[in-house]
């Protein structure tokens, strides 16, 4: 069997491991303080922006291309059927 102060000194390890998962996350920045001196802003999300897209196109997942539809081609920058 363990001594007893072993055991105690566990319990007291365990237990100020908890207390300090709770603890420390309070402390963390919540990213609404000033900008550092040494820091930049992120350079993105600066608004939104209208994108003209032909009748019968989409954009991909990165919003930054586009292609036609499935079933159709493309043809003099129109999406039209494909034959």
């Amino acid at each position: 069997m363990r001594h007893p102060l072993a055991r105690l000194i566990a319990k007291t390890a365990f237990m100020a491991g908890v207390i300090a998962s709770f603890a420390f996350p309070a402390l963390a920045q919540d990213g609404t303080g000033p900008i550092p001196q040494d820091a930049q802003a992120p350079s993105y999300g600066g608004g939104c922006i209208a994108i003209d897209l032909p009748e019968n196109a989409n954009l991909d997942r990165s919003g930054t291309r586009w292609g036609h539809n499935r079933g159709l081609r493309l043809s003099d920058g129109m999406c039209i059927l494909a034959r």
